[in-house]
């Protein structure tokens, strides 16, 4: 990811408030998207908000509008399952556990929704402007994929999908206007170009041309 320096404050201070709400040390997947070199806010954070106050769990932070639901009393260690956040930037972050035998639609689930979060803010602003998009997996040393992939009866592999990194991130390639993401064609791409490179960290075979089509059937479905 680039390290420009609006969107590294704007990130710095949501990583900062999600350790203060939870564990931070589970297998994650993350999700961000981000204008390049943005110099500027886009819309408005009451703006943000107004996109979002009937959704459940919403609440208004710095910049923008946060999306996440507290942690029960009875969750041992009062972690949070999911956490979106969107900031006046254009800066959309989207975060999600991972559990145990995770597979590839786990993936492409959390990316798609956090397309889905982008197309609502970019909708809303007036200004047409270059978005980058990027995905992680993080605290996934020695975790395992479903060894079918994440669909019952698709395609098993002859030893199960392990990562021997403890972080992998991934970018597009290249980058998208903000309109784009109105366009179903744009978001199956987009979700072609990081789920495969996550997949490679996990020991899959990404050049199989199977295991690709495999891929793009999961997001046709999806998308």
């Amino acid at each position: 990811m680039k390290n420009d320096a609006v969107t590294q404050q704007v990130l710095d201070r949501i990583e900062k408030r999600i350790e203060k709400l939870g564990t931070v040390d589970k297998p994650t997947l993350k999700v961000i998207a981000a204008p390049v070199s943005p110099d500027r806010p886009m819309i408005q954070p009451s703006g943000i908000y107004d996109l979002y106050e009937r959704w459940a769990g919403v609440k208004r932070v710095d910049g923008g509008a946060c999306i996440f639901t507290e942690p029960s009393d009875d969750d041992p260690d009062k972690s949070i399952d999911l956490y979106t956040e969107l900031n006046e930037y254009g800066v959309v972050y989207y975060r999600r556990y991972l559990y145990e035998n995770s597979g590839i639609p786990n993936f492409i689930h959390g990316i798609n929704d956090l397309l889905e979060h982008a197309k609502t803010l970019y909708n809303a602003c007036d200004d047409s402007v270059e978005i980058q998009v990027h995905a992680s997996v993080n605290n996934v040393f020695k975790e395992e994929l479903a060894r079918n992939l994440g669909r019952s009866g698709a395609m098993p592999l002859s030893s199960p999908p392990v990562c021997y990194d403890s972080e992998v991130c991934v970018s597009t390639p290249e980058t998208y206007a903000s309109t784009d993401f109105d366009e179903a064609k744009h978001r199956k791409t987009i979700l072609e170009k990081l789920t495969v490179p996550l997949l490679w960290a996990f020991n899959v075979p990404i050049k199989s041309g199977p295991i690709v089509e495999y891929v793009r059937d999961l997001i046709r479905e999806n998308v």
